[in-house]
């Protein structure tokens, strides 16, 4: 059973591992679904479209902190800019993002293999931690 985007446990910030699945009709209603909820710390999209990754972590696209492709939520990326946006906002006061608070900006990963990596080292297919 998919979950839907109006689900109070949908919009809650859970600060664990959750994934739900919500259909949609076309790209532009799921990203604005995505961004209908009142944080923004990370977000991923897994796709092959270019067009679609591009539109993701461009200006019109996800208005998290840190966005990923094709690339688990595994966090802060050393170097990139740290911080979140909405009502999940810390402020971005450390490096050189503390003269350009008054910019948004997103720190983006894109995997450009064919699997899945995921930082942590799991493997769900063995249910193990690979080495």
């Amino acid at each position: 059973m998919a979950a839907k985007n109006e689900y109070q446990a949908v919009k809650e910030e859970t600060f664990v591992p959750l994934f739900y699945f919500i259909t949609y009709g076309s790209f532009s209603q799921a990203l604005a679904m995505h961004n209908s909820v009142p944080q923004g710390l990370l977000a991923a999209i897994l796709t092959d479209s270019l067009n679609r990754s591009e539109t993701f972590l461009g200006h019109a696209g996800s208005d998290c902190g840190i966005a990923n492709v094709n690339i688990g939520n595994s966090g802060a990326k050393i170097g990139g800019a740290f911080g979140s946006e909405k009502d999940t906002d810390g402020g971005r006061e450390s490096g050189s993002d503390a003269c350009k608070a008054h910019m948004r900006r997103q720190t983006s990963t894109i995997n450009w293999g064919k699997e899945m990596v995921f930082v942590q080292r799991i493997d769900f297919n063995k249910n193990i931690l690979t080495s």
